[in-house]
């Protein structure tokens, strides 16, 4: 109050006693702000004066510009708020100012070239403002790979297609290397020659292939990836590319030309190399193919060949005898004699027979052959008087044969003959099987015939009237119910009937009670044995032993000691007992029937199973 402070309570209590003016006295807060600063774009300069301010303060921004960038403005929230630089404002607030600058506008010059000229083609250079984003390419020619672009002797980048922000004038070079292409060559079949040429060349580099077909065989071609690229042996080319060339070549093949006596008779044709097959041996009548001259390799050489056949002329046996039907004479000639010679023949009778001819009815004598093969000639000698002449048996006691002649006694002569078999047997057939009698023959054949005899055969039948009851036997067949049996005319047989247990023989057919019973056999005989129930079945010859049958049991008293047989009706043991223990035995049949009982050695008893 009146410029002296009184109180600094608030609100401030006193007693009014006077009049008086009162102030109040305020001091104003102190308020801080934050300034920012940027630069758009951030390249484009440097700026100053970003910070915190108290309310009131005079700020000062300043932008500061990079090289090939010039200050704009500055602006608050995109607003333009001045275009002074530095620029002051009293600070009243929180702001962002950015400074905004633009680039300058510089050109730079870029050019590219190609390291070597021919390895291939550039492109990007020009001119580019500063900052502008440049593209270089480089593009191979064909035999060429890129390597590399350099700047000043450096490597600045290594793909074909190289981008770079521009910032100066710069001189590109793209480095390509020439491409190196590797050639093979192989042979087809390998043992079909040999090849060179092959190795490592740059592109469009010439190369020659050359291929030299061994022994045996010719060039065919140069194929690529199975297409034909040259058929000269020596293929020259400029490289492009990596290749795989094959030289083909094929076998040769020759012929062997056969001659006999200077004529060809076969052209045969053979690769090189292969087995031989020669042809058939050729024949030729009256000698022999002694093989070919020169003589024939195992496999074909590289050459034509000509061959010719080598013979030797051959030697044939001529054997002339006497015919063993009619040994009635001598003969010569025999001997070993080479092709196309003559050889003679001469027949000589005994006294008392001539000469009828040769065995193939020729009747010269002496007889001149030309000798062609190996031969046999048979004399025939016959007696004086054809009557005489006979004809062999097998055995003269059977029978005999009987010629007849309708001709001359010549060997071509037909005859018949007859064979004429004694009682009791029969002509079977002629020598050579024929069965014809009787037979019309050349004399020839006749006299090497035999005639065939036989003894008659008959046939014996044994048959037994009651199978039941006994079996037959003839000779070593026994026990069979019937048989058949086959003997030649006077055979001694012997027949049999064979009873069985309970039964007995009684007689042959014929009434006949012989058995064994011996018999000639003259013709074709049957025999029938008759058998019956045997004697003493019935119960006075068991005056001690008693049998009898009850319901399926069969029961014998008093027979202790005693063997004990049972047959069915047929005749088959059906029980055996060595020796009945006891003195009343029981036996079980279980089918129904007839059966005989026998006891001992002659006690025998016919009894009925009827099951009740």
């Amino acid at each position: 109050m009146n410029g002296t402070v009184v109180s600094s309570d608030n609100p401030y209590y006193f007693v009014v006693t006077d009049s008086a003016n009162f102030v109040a006295n305020f001091d104003a807060d102190i308020i801080s702000y934050t300034i920012t600063v940027s630069a758009n774009p951030e390249e484009g300069g440097s700026v100053t004066g970003g910070g915190i301010y108290n309310a009131g303060d005079t700020a000062t921004l300043t932008a500061t510009p990079n090289n090939g960038y010039t200050f704009v403005n500055w602006t608050m929230n995109g607003t333009v708020v001045s275009s002074d630089n530095p620029y002051y404002f009293v600070v009243t607030d929180s702001a962002n100012f950015v400074a905004n600058f633009d680039a300058d506008i510089i050109s730079y010059t870029i050019t590219v070239s190609a390291n070597p000229e021919e390895g291939g083609s550039v492109s990007g250079d020009g001119t580019y403002n500063a900052g502008d984003t440049a593209t270089l390419t480089a593009t191979p020619n064909n035999g060429y790979t890129f390597v590399n672009w350099m700047l000043n002797n450096e490597v600045v980048s290594s793909e074909a297609s190289y981008s770079f922000i521009v910032t100066q004038n710069a001189d590109f070079v793209a480095n390509f290397s020439q491409n190196s292409y590797t050639i093979t060559v192989a042979a087809n079949p390998t043992d079909g020659g040999t090849v060179t040429g092959a190795g490592n060349y740059t592109y469009g580099q010439n190369v020659t292939l050359t291929a030299t077909p061994n022994n045996g065989y010719s060039f065919i071609n140069w194929t690529l990836n199975n297409s034909v690229v040259s058929s000269s042996a020596s293929y020259s080319f400029t490289v492009t590319q990596n290749a795989d060339f094959v030289a083909n070549f094929d076998l040769n093949s020759y012929t062997i030309t056969y001659l006999d006596e200077g004529e060809i008779i076969n052209v045969s044709t053979f690769f090189f190399g292969e087995v031989i097959t020669p042809i058939a041996e050729p024949t030729k009548e009256g000698y022999t193919f002694m093989g070919w001259d020169p003589e024939l390799p195992a496999r074909m050489p590289a050459e034509d060949l000509t061959v010719s056949a080598v013979w030797q002329i051959n030697s044939y046996n001529i054997t002339v005898n006497t015919s063993e039907y009619t040994p009635w004479g001598t003969v010569t000639g025999s001997g070993t004699y080479t092709y196309g010679s003559t050889a003679t023949l001469t027949a000589t009778a005994l006294e008392n027979y001539v000469f009828a001819g040769w065995d193939d009815f020729n009747t010269d004598n002496p007889r001149v052959i030309t000798v062609t093969e190996d031969n046999s000639f048979t004399a025939y000698f016959i007696p004086v008087e054809v009557e005489e002449i006979e004809i062999p048996v097998n055995d003269s006691t059977m029978g005999g044969v009987d010629i007849s002649f309708s001709g001359s006694a010549a060997l071509a002569s037909l005859v018949e003959i007859t064979a004429i078999p004694e009682p009791h047997y029969y002509f079977v057939s002629w020598s050579d099987g024929n069965t014809e009698n009787p037979r019309m023959v050349t004399l020839r054949d006749a006299l090497q015939l035999t005639a065939i005899f036989a003894i008659d055969q008959h046939t014996i039948t044994v048959i037994s009237a009651n199978e039941a009851m006994g079996t037959v036997s003839v000779e070593e067949n026994t026990g069979a119910p019937s048989i058949f049996a086959t003997f030649d005319y006077g055979t001694t047989v012997t027949i049999s009937a064979n009873a069985f247990a309970g039964y007995e023989f009684v007689e042959w057919n014929d009434g006949n009670t012989e058995n064994p019973r011996t018999i000639i056999l003259e013709q074709d005989t049957t025999f029938t044995a008759n058998f019956q129930i045997a004697d003493g079945i019935n119960d006075a010859n068991m005056p001690q032993v008693n049998i009898y049958s009850y319901d399926n049991q069969i029961i014998i008293n008093n027979a202790e000691g005693l063997p004990v047989e049972i047959f069915d009706i047929r005749g088959r043991l059906i029980i055996s007992e060595s020796a009945v223990s006891q003195s009343t035995r029981t036996y079980t049949i279980f089918a129904p029937g007839i059966y005989l009982v026998k006891v001992g050695d002659s006690i025998v008893k016919k009894v009925s199973i009827i099951p009740m």
